[in-house]
């Protein structure tokens, strides 16, 4: 319906149109009574003679003219003149993003401030209840002085007759901005349509999340995001076709990054909960430098790289890695790296190192005791915190170093590192015990201490059996898998029933399903592509060298590490190995302690003035002795008095 400069709709003078869409034209026009000069846009004529329609849409523009927010286009009222029904908007001025856009990609730190305006805007919005299922760069506009506002918000959820799930139109696209044809206009619509918009399912506000998503990786990258010729070539790459989050520009925050990722979720219940977390995360996109540590609160990252299998030291509570090169030798790089303030490591089985040495995954808690998983890169000052991954513990990586496995909460889970929801593959118990990601993209897991060895596709689906403890040579548990080079051998470690022979380390061969024992003792191991055998023990982890094609029991004998921090309860020490020789543990003795008397009563009396080295400490039947031994195999006894009180600080060697 076109209408001619100088029509009066109520006290609106027609001065000028701005553009048409499939839901009717805009024009300028001039208040009459308020002398100045807003936009109507003028319903098509089949909506003004249906009084139904009518009515309900005149109940929300009610509810849209309550959306007072200084990114939000406003709205002043509905008005009907001989059979004609326009909604009077504010008139913005500027340029609308769509044609910002065709001169490229907008600078990262502007495009992130215009995304942090129109979450706002959104935010608000969405707490009242108003969907509005059109977010698209024409209809956003950046006025003069840089703010962003959003045109004709929740006009989609107004126009809409409650159609049935199939009924969705492109062609009511409620806003158009500038003057386009109808087939760019449609195009343009299914662009930004999300994945359950465009099969003509109900949408929520997780559907102007989607979109949020798309505007926002057009603005950084110059380039939208989903494109055909066609309208069926458009929705089938927002249905299908893969988000290439590394074509965003180098210095996009990993925070930007990783919001865009869990706005593009397809699956609407993996999406981003709430666009008030986008707007947080865009206030402050990139972490500041870690503070300084406060002593005995916020562990150390310490990065050392050698040339050859040598003995590191270093003060408690710090990384370290280290590189295995037989020749030439080289001389030691260390580097430290502090933790956030107020983080504390934990996690039973320590970090985990990507293949190429570049990635380290640990989990770590606050004072909320809450673990939680974070990614840090050794070219990057600050670590990636994993958002949904309350719980989580022993993380493992890719082969591409591109995502990241961990467990919690009795599932197994896998997570896009770039961006995204962890999303669970498999149940698993409560202690479940290591995984490995194999070239084939498929995840060798452990689920619990009986469970024996079992594999599953990466994407989740029916796991296979390749092991199955038995009490006896099988022992009673396995766990703890790494696949070899070649992907056909697969190290483990079997736990040894009570009335047989500790077995240790093994080799899996998964075409012949048949594994055989490779070094003595309990304790688990790591393959180092380097050619050695790495074996935890409780004083320290030691090397031998090994070929995983011709499998053969060692011996480890020469040190590498021995202040590695173990857990004595599933004989493993608390490091990881790289493809490219990087070693990173964590420090520590477990069995370094102090000696406390514990009363029946419950109350605890310190024995010894400084922290010892204690293996199996034993009290003598008389209870005025406790002999144990040190780490170098030495027997000490400590001497005391009745009453278990102590009358001498000295250790005695016997």
């Amino acid at each position: 319906m076109t209408l001619q400069s100088g029509v009066h709709i109520g006290s609106y003078e027609i001065l000028a149109p701005i553009g048409a869409g499939g839901m009717g034209e805009v024009f300028r026009a001039r208040d009459k009574r308020l002398n100045r000069d807003a936009a109507i846009k003028v319903l098509p004529a089949r909506f003004a003679q249906d009084k139904e329609r009518v009515a309900r849409f005149r109940r929300e523009a009610q509810v849209l003219a309550s959306l007072n927010h200084p990114h939000i286009a406003a709205i002043y009222g509905l008005e009907e003149s001989n059979g004609v029904i326009g909604l009077a908007l504010e008139l913005v001025e500027g340029e609308d993003l769509a044609s910002r856009l065709t001169r490229g990609a907008i600078p990262i730190d502007e495009a992130i401030e215009l995304a942090r305006q129109m979450a706002d805007g959104l935010e608000t919005a969405h707490e009242r209840g108003v969907v509005h299922r059109d977010l698209k760069p024409a209809n956003l506009k950046v006025t003069p002085d840089g703010t962003l506002k959003i045109l004709d918000f929740g006009l989609a959820k107004a126009y809409e007759d409650d159609p049935a799930p199939g009924d969705a139109s492109l062609a009511n696209s409620p806003t158009i901005a500038r003057p386009v044809t109808d087939a760019g206009m449609i195009l343009g619509t299914a662009a930004y349509m999300s994945p359950e918009q465009a099969r003509g399912k109900q949408v929520d506000k997780r559907s102007d999340i989607w979109s949020f998503g798309v505007v926002l990786y057009e603005m950084l990258t110059g380039r939208r995001l989903f494109s055909g010729d066609t309208v069926s070539d458009t929705l089938a790459a927002v249905l299908r076709e893969h988000v290439d989050l590394e074509a965003l520009p180098a210095g996009t925050p990993v925070a930007v990054r990783r919001l865009i990722g869990r706005c593009l979720e397809r699956d609407p219940r993996m999406r981003l909960r709430d666009i008030g977390e986008a707007r947080l995360a865009l206030s402050a996109p990139s972490s500041d430098p870690p503070a300084e540590a406060a002593p005995g609160r916020s562990p150390v990252l310490r990065i050392a790289l050698l040339a050859g299998i040598a003995l590191l030291s270093a003060g408690a509570g710090v990384f370290l890695s280290m590189r295995f090169r037989p020749t030439p030798r080289q001389g030691v790089t260390r580097l430290s790296i502090a933790l956030a303030p107020g983080l504390v490591l934990s996690g039973a089985g320590g970090p985990a190192i990507s293949r190429d040495g570049r990635l380290i995954a640990y989990t770590a808690h606050d004072s909320s005791s809450v673990d939680r998983l974070y990614i840090r890169a050794l070219d990057r000052f600050d670590a990636l915190l994993i958002p949904e991954s309350e719980g989580a513990q022993q993380p493992f990586f890719s082969p591409d170093g591109k995502r990241a496995g961990f467990f919690a909460h009795g599932k197994l889970l896998v997570v896009t590192i770039a961006g995204g929801a962890p999303t669970p593959i498999a149940d698993v118990s409560s202690q479940p015990i290591g995984a490995t990601w194999g070239e084939d993209d498929s995840i060798v897991f452990v689920p619990g201490l009986s469970s024996g060895l079992l594999r599953i596709p990466a994407s989740g689906g029916k796991s296979e059996q390749l092991t199955v403890p038995d009490e006896g040579a099988a022992g009673y548990g396995h766990g703890r898998p790494q696949l070899l080079p070649g992907g056909r051998h697969l190290l483990f470690t079997i736990w040894a029933a009570a009335d047989s022979v500790a077995r240790g380390p093994a080799i899996l061969d998964l075409e012949t399903r048949k594994w055989s024992s490779i070094a003595s003792g309990s304790w688990s191991a790591r393959y180092a592509a380097s050619g050695h055998l790495l074996q935890s023990g409780p004083r320290g982890v030691r090397a031998a060298r090994f070929d995983p094609e011709k499998p053969r029991e060692v011996t480890p004998q020469t040190f590498v590490i021995d202040d590695v921090l173990s857990t004595m309860a599933w004989a493993d020490s608390w490091f990881a190995v790289s493809d490219n020789g990087t070693l990173v543990y964590v420090p520590g003795d477990a069995m370094l302690g102090t000696l406390v008397w514990a009363a029946r009563d419950g109350q605890f009396t310190s024995a010894s003035d400084k922290q010892v080295s204690l293996i199996d400490p034993t009290i003598s039947p008389d209870g005025g002795r406790v002999v144990f031994a040190d780490k170098d195999d030495t027997l000490w006894v400590r001497i005391f008095i009745a009453g278990r009180r102590r009358i001498s600080p000295s250790i005695m060697k016997e």
